[in-house]
């Protein structure tokens, strides 16, 4: 492994250590609503980039953000040029929508995933 590679696992090791309360309850509900039909994993390195919440069967990244127009702006342009090239389908899902809906956020995921 070299040491991009290396600091990239490192990096995402500390996050899921420390994951936000609201990324860490989606991704919960997502393992417990899917139940042994898909992988949901968190904190993943993928290339130079780290999924929030990563279901390898359907090549789904899920990345929890702030509710705000910078982090939006910022994040999505970068990533998702990067993650169209490898073949993965990604959905933005803000910390709001999670603290607000999670029931119905978790429930249009895995319908989505069929």
């Amino acid at each position: 492994m070299n040491a991009i590679n290396r600091n990239i696992e490192l990096i995402a090791q500390k996050l899921r250590a420390c994951t936000a309360l609201p990324e860490y309850e989606l991704w919960k509900s997502l393992c417990a609503s899917a139940g042994e039909r898909e992988l949901f994993m968190r904190q993943v390195p993928i290339g130079g980039l780290i999924a929030d919440i990563f279901c390898p069967a359907r090549r789904l990244i899920i990345d929890v953000g702030e509710d705000s127009m910078e982090w939006a702006q910022v994040h999505c342009e970068d990533r998702e040029a990067e993650l169209l090239q490898l073949g993965l389908r990604r959905l933005v899902v803000h910390s709001s929508e999670i603290k607000e809906s999670l029931a119905e956020l978790v429930e249009r995921i895995i319908r989505d995933l069929v």
